[in-house]
């Protein structure tokens, strides 16, 4: 019986009104109202862009596990596997010079050409990246940690000359 109500948090207890009573009140003033509510809403969003990000982030970092787990769910489907194909794809057509690069640096490690070497910020050997300045240079690296990696590219580290 209480499954047929909707919570109220202000009070802690059920609705005034049963599920269907609320939807079939709801589905005529939404219908008739929704250009007036997209207008509504996209001003709203343009005027709270950075409050919504903000909360959103906020609720995905609350929430990480259970996001990760459909993340992981859709990337197994058949849709998530095309998707992710075609935007990798579409990544190595934008970006050829990097895309050749990348595939010329992997290669000299696998052959031996070329041997990951302690990160220059911070001396790790763990999880090292090869940083390039110059792609046409694609066996001239700079070795970073990931960690060192992404806080070279946000701005908050500079490279040791």
């Amino acid at each position: 019986m209480v499954d047929e109500f909707y919570f109220h948090k202000a009070t802690n207890g059920p609705m005034r009104h049963c599920k269907p009573c609320v939807l079939k009140k709801q589905k005529p003033y939404q219908l008739q109202h929704k250009k007036e509510h997209a207008q509504w809403s996209a001003r709203y969003r343009e005027a709270n862009r950075e409050r919504i990000k903000i909360s959103w982030r906020l609720s995905y970092l609350k929430n990480i596990d259970h996001h990760k787990a459909r993340r992981k769910i859709y990337i197994s489907t058949e849709r998530g596997k095309s998707l992710r194909n075609a935007m990798s794809q579409a990544y190595r057509d934008r970006y050829p010079e990097k895309t050749s690069a990348r595939l010329i640096y992997r290669r000299a490690i696998k052959m031996g050409q070329l041997k990951p070497m302690p990160c220059v910020v911070c001396g790790t050997t763990v999880r090292i990246h090869g940083h390039h300045e110059d792609y046409s240079k694609p066996l001239d690296v700079i070795w970073l940690c990931q960690t060192d990696h992404l806080r070279y590219h946000n701005g908050q580290i500079s490279l040791p000359s």
